[in-house]
């Protein structure tokens, strides 16, 4: 099953790298077959208890109150 290639625009990335967020992730279509298995393995030495704490999964209801929150820099 192949997926479409996104267009994402560098904006929609503002608000994490204004709050020194790492977005990390690998681009496995275009990377280089020789850098896939450094960036994957890299990837998976991520401490996920760390990651646990810094992050939170709410629901679809609770979107509009939490983006708001955001933008007024209370998250």
């Amino acid at each position: 099953m192949a997926l479409p290639k996104a267009r994402i625009s560098p904006a929609r990335f503002s608000p994490f790298i204004l709050r020194d967020v790492t977005l990390a992730g690998t681009d496995s279509v275009k990377a280089a077959q020789t850098v896939r298995p450094e960036a994957w393995s890299r990837l998976a030495g991520i401490d996920l208890d760390k990651l646990a704490q810094t992050t939170r999964m709410i629901g679809l209801d609770e979107v509009k109150d939490v983006a708001a929150q955001v933008l007024q820099g209370k998250i």
